[in-house]
């Protein structure tokens, strides 16, 4: 078999295409019959190693691979701890392909180079900080308790790799638009599969949730309808962001694309996410002068929540909880132990709603984390062990989790290696180049609204979320800057 430098360009022909079909298919029917008959281990291998031959054959497939699986793969059940169980996300296993692809490629080309600059120097500083609080962790509460530390911790390490290996390919202008079009294209089809089974099973479902997420696990491992819509967040800004870059068929399957996930989070009843996508809509707005922005958001808003009266319970609930004094009064002093989860979930809490009990709930789970900071502030706990600590699985805050898993020095780390993306988007809004210019403004309003909702939840612990972080990364800082490209798709 021929080794390609991961430096050359070689044009994808149709054979590869069919190729790169075929082994999703034949994948995805390999899960599909594990799932019904619990045996065809053997037809996982073969379908396995014929992605990992095309991926080692041409990387790109790979990272095209990566793109389009997300909003559809299921995790696989791993190992069991206690009642927990934990998963290997089908995104672990094909970065992993990816990777050893590469590290193979490495060895064969003896090409060995490493690149010194400061964000590269926050992020080695940041996963050894991770890999040391690990370390104290295994010493504390022994393997068997840290298992999801490492798996976790693993799979970080993997999507940054993937964020080095892009860099790397030094993919071309057309190379970009796939990964944006593949981005949109499985938006648009994973929105229509979660609405057709949305209103299958309207009477039985209160939030749309993604339907492969846990499509092969245990039974009492559910889907996460705020990491789904979180996704569908980045979908919509992508489609709207690129509105007036595309030209064609391109610029409608765009609009269709961001106005379905516009629906599906609507759906979802995401609160966080509606949020930061209204703002990551009105900065691009602002920037491209899109008028459409608001246009489409009301279209598709108002009329949903004047159809059900648990729509406008839900949105509404937002205000209610940030404004009110009796409910941060109620849940700052809850305590935890006192709880009955069911009576909440059909009675509510003091005299508010479940929905009202839900959103608040994030601030006895914020004050909870800052309990455990200031026990810990410095080392931290163990990162992905809260739950070992807490009656949270996190703080409901992204950063916040940082800290109590890491330390001071993660905490830090992650503000710096924030800060230095939204610096280096900001630096490229203005760029002559036309598709930098474009991505430079959709990246900027997807970090602006990532970052608004990791601040009630901790989405980007999400392998799927993770996964786009980095590509998402890679792209930013693989466009060119100020070589002037006028050509469009």
């Amino acid at each position: 078999m021929r080794i390609l430098s991961i430096s050359q360009d070689k044009d994808l022909d149709k054979n590869s295409l069919f190729q790169f079909f075929i082994g999703i298919s034949l994948f995805y029917i390999s899960l599909i019959s594990w799932l019904i008959f619990q045996f065809p281990i053997l037809f996982l291998l073969i379908s396995s190693s014929f992605l990992f031959l095309l991926i080692f054959n041409d990387f790109r497939w790979g990272i095209y691979l990566l793109v389009l699986i997300v909003p559809f793969s299921p995790s696989i059940d791993f190992i069991k701890i206690g009642s927990r169980s934990v998963g290997l996300p089908l995104e672990y296993i094909v970065s992993t392909m990816i990777v050893l692809s590469w590290i193979i490629n490495k060895i064969i080309n003896v090409n060995h180079k490493i690149i010194s600059n400061y964000f590269n120097f926050i992020i080695f500083t940041f996963t050894n900080i991770i890999l040391l609080s690990i370390f104290r962790a295994i010493i504390q509460v022994g393997p068997s308790q840290s298992i999801s530390a490492i798996t976790s911790f693993i799979g970080l390490i993997l999507f940054i790799l993937v964020f080095y290996i892009i860099l790397e390919l030094n993919l071309d202008l057309n190379q970009k638009l796939i990964i944006i079009k593949l981005i949109l294209a499985a938006g648009a089809i994973s929105s229509l599969i979660s609405l057709v089974q949305y209103l299958f099973f309207l009477d039985d479902v209160y939030r749309l949730e993604p339907f492969f997420d846990a499509l092969l696990r245990s039974e009492n491992v559910k889907a996460n309808p705020n990491t789904y819509a979180s996704f569908q967040m980045i979908v919509c800004l992508s489609g709207i962001g690129f509105l007036k870059y595309f030209k064609k068929y391109w610029k409608y399957i765009s609009l269709l694309s961001s106005s379905l996930s516009l629906l599906v989070i609507l759906l979802t009843k995401s609160r966080s996410s509606l949020l930061g996508l209204i703002i990551g809509l009105f900065v691009i707005a602002y920037f491209n002068r899109l008028k459409i922005i608001p246009l489409l958001t009301i279209l598709l808003f108002i009329p949903i929540l004047l159809s059900s009266q648990k729509y406008l319970e839900r949105y509404s609930s937002m205000w209610q909880i940030v404004t009110s004094e009796r409910i941060h009064d109620i849940f700052i002093r809850l305590n935890k132990k006192d709880i009955d989860w069911e009576k909440i979930k059909v009675m509510g809490l003091e005299g508010y709603r479940t929905d009202v009990v839900s959103g608040a709930l994030r601030i006895t789970a914020w004050f909870d984390g800052l309990e455990l900071i200031s026990n810990r502030p410095v080392l931290g706990y163990g990162y992905k062990l809260n739950y070992l600590y807490s009656n949270w699985q996190t703080s409901e805050n992204y950063f916040l989790d940082i800290w109590i898993m890491t330390g001071l020095l993660g905490f830090i780390n992650i503000l710096l290696i924030f800060y230095f993306l939204l610096r280096s988007s900001w630096k490229r809004i203005n760029s002559k180049n036309q598709f930098t210019y474009f991505y430079s403004r959709f990246y900027f309003s997807f970090l602006i609204a990532i970052t608004v909702i990791s601040l009630t939840g901790s989405v980007l612990f999400s392998p799927k979320l993770a996964s786009y972080f980095w590509i998402l990364n890679s792209l930013l800082f693989s466009v060119p800057d100020e070589k002037n490209f006028n050509s469009r798709s």
